[in-house]
């Protein structure tokens, strides 16, 4: 026995030292854009190939881990002598067994994925990838309305205190006027208003570093977009119209 499972393993060495380059990964059961060719409607003989391949990797993976199951459980029967023998057979079902509750717990780990992310993850086949649209630029925009949100709170606290009058630039600290993630630059800082609860007046204004609109915060705390134009003109004419976020 200990000479056939011996040879079994030489076996395996070889099979694996000798064997062709191999397409594995996760397989989709069914075709997907990232699976299946787009440019034809129907399965094509290469992608029928190389998802055998692909099936054919973890089969192989689930009889070598099965037979290093059965060699270590038998193993650990010569000291708890009260262990039963397990045959290679029972050794893939347990495998087999594990996998399957495996494959449950990611379940649900995809599914509070999902719930704590909603929105964000898109079926593709029978699997989930995150949507194109969530990107990185999003994600500083947010944080640019949040820095704007912060400073707000601080000209607005210190107006409260000094008859509406918003305070000096020299009054005002460095890390509020910081541009999240663009580091050196900061917003552009318009001093001498008030606070104005009708009329809207440029306040902050965010500089030109990226193409489109531009981020500002108006006199009656109003934060939204304006053009470099828009900008430019609402600073000659005082009239704004501001798009809010």
């Amino acid at each position: 026995m200990i000479q056939l499972n011996r040879l079994l393993v030489l076996a395996i060495v070889i099979f694996i030292g000798f064997g062709s380059a191999a397409v594995a990964g996760m397989p989709t059961p069914l075709p997907t854009g990232w699976s299946a060719p787009e440019s034809s409607g129907r399965l094509s003989v290469a992608f029928i190939e190389r998802r055998l391949q692909a099936l054919s990797f973890f089969i192989v993976c689930l009889f070598v881990a099965a037979f290093g199951i059965k060699l270590l459980w038998n193993a650990l029967r010569r000291d708890l002598q009260w262990l039963p023998v397990i045959t290679y057979g029972r050794a893939v079902a347990f495998t087999m067994l594990w996998g399957l509750l495996f494959v449950i717990v990611l379940t649900m780990i995809s599914g509070a994925r999902e719930l704590m992310t909603p929105g964000a993850w898109q079926k593709q086949g029978w699997t989930y990838q995150l949507r194109d649209e969530v990107k990185e630029v999003d994600f500083v925009k947010s944080k640019k309305v949040k820095a704007l949100e912060t400073l707000r709170f601080a000209l607005w606290r210190h107006a409260a205190s000094n008859d509406g009058q918003f305070p000096e630039v020299s009054e005002l600290s460095d890390k509020l006027l910081n541009i999240p993630g663009r580091p050196g630059l900061r917003f552009e800082y318009i001093p001498g208003e008030i606070v104005s609860g009708e009329t809207t007046r440029l306040l902050v204004v965010e500089p030109t570093v990226d193409k489109g609109n531009r981020f500002v915060l108006t006199t009656n705390g109003v934060i939204g977009t304006l053009s470099s134009q828009e900008i430019f003109d609402a600073l000659e004419s005082r009239k704004l119209k501001v798009r809010y976020e």
